[in-house]
């Protein structure tokens, strides 16, 4: 039996960019766009910048180098990286839609985070589920360790 795909597994299912520049390129832009998204409501002056551009630069800066640098020393982790900013992204754009919620995600960052993390989780099941019922496998398992039908 061969051992199951998690969300940390390299290149599972769900494929990314094949050019490491291209993936960093296109997380920070998905950062720093999601970060002009939760701020956007925001009515003062950062360093002179609106807060939406300035948060959205400093996301992209600070979520970029810390790719470049799971890229460079931990690769595996390349995909789960991917997936989270995806995660990010969309649940920007769903704070844009409930400004209740994106008041608690900007003021909490640990339950940002754990957003973050959780949507990745789950965008990276609901991909493998794809994949593996085009395998032939059971379709949205509840179980990481399910066997090859046959």
């Amino acid at each position: 039996m061969e051992r199951p795909a998690t969300p940390f597994t390299p290149d599972a299912p769900l494929r990314g960019f094949a050019n490491p520049r291209h993936r960093l390129i296109a997380i920070s832009g998905a950062a720093g766009l999601s970060g002009g998204i939760f701020y956007a409501r925001i009515g003062s002056d950062i360093l002179g910048l609106p807060p939406w551009l300035f948060a959205g630069l400093l996301y992209a800066a600070v979520i970029g180098l810390s790719a470049a640098i799971i890229f460079r020393f931990a690769p595996r982790f390349a995909g789960f990286v991917e997936l989270t900013a995806l995660s990010r992204l969309l649940i920007a754009l769903t704070a844009a839609q409930a400004p209740d919620l994106a008041a608690a995600m900007t003021s909490s960052p640990a339950l940002n985070a754990t957003l973050v993390v959780a949507g990745a989780v789950a965008i990276r099941t609901v991909a493998a589920s794809f994949a593996d019922d085009r395998r032939g496998m059971p379709r949205l398992a509840l179980s990481w360790d399910v066997g090859r039908v046959r």
